[in-house]
């Protein structure tokens, strides 16, 4: 499959990319890490909007938060690929299908 380029897309294409990536993965992942790696498997394999060593410089930065794996991780990719409104993007993402399921 032929990577595209983020300039391809608007900032509003992006943050929905961001937030339904991180809500599909939220929703279907078991732990921190399994969202990591589904962000890692869209956002490196399929559209190569992130290099390889950024994922894991974002994954070292996230072990090192604290809080929650699945949020610090989320929050690290949405702000390296677009921002203070994707870090948002990708928290709101990451939390809605807990708390759905709470609720």
């Amino acid at each position: 499959m032929e990577k595209v380029s983020r300039e391809n897309f608007s900032k509003a294409q992006i943050l929905r990319m961001i937030f339904f990536t991180t809500l599909t993965v939220s929703a279907t992942g078991s732990s921190g890490y399994a969202i990591l790696a589904g962000l890692k498997k869209t956002f490196v394999d399929k559209y190569g909007w992130m290099e390889e060593d950024e994922m894991m410089n974002c994954t070292s930065l996230a072990q090192s938060a604290p809080g929650p794996m699945a949020i610090s991780g989320s929050v690290v990719v949405g702000y390296n690929l677009a921002g203070v409104s994707g870090a948002a993007a990708a928290v709101l993402g990451t939390t809605l299908p807990p708390l759905v399921i709470m609720i």
